[in-house]
């Protein structure tokens, strides 16, 4: 590997190190927002890029506003107020494992 690739891996890392740090796992959008594009437009990258993106951007919003709306009683003695969140990390999850399960098995089935 020559100096400037090792160089931009170690920038690249340390990006995606930071940005994970500050908004968290939410590694499933990346994964299905392209596929679920794919099914609707086509395998053409002028389109799939941009509806990729869109719906990405849109399924964030949605588990967001998902994880916000469930509240989770904490069971912290001593504290009155243990109301919080889901984490929207865990909703993405929640989605995505089903979605790439149902990918999963129509590719072994298609086979």
């Amino acid at each position: 590997m020559n100096r400037t690739r090792f160089i931009l891996l170690i920038v690249a890392s340390a990006l995606t190190a930071a940005s994970v740090s500050v908004v968290g796992a939410i590694g499933f959008i990346g994964l299905i927002g392209p596929h679920i594009a794919a099914l609707l437009v086509g395998r053409r990258p002028i389109y799939l890029f941009p509806i990729s993106a869109l719906f990405a951007a849109f399924l964030l919003l949605a588990s967001d506003w998902i994880g916000q709306s469930v509240t989770l009683r904490l069971p912290f003695p001593g504290m009155e107020n243990n109301l919080t969140s889901l984490p929207v990390g865990a909703v993405t999850t929640l989605l995505g494992a089903p979605f790439f399960l149902y990918l999963l098995r129509k590719s072994f089935v298609g086979k």
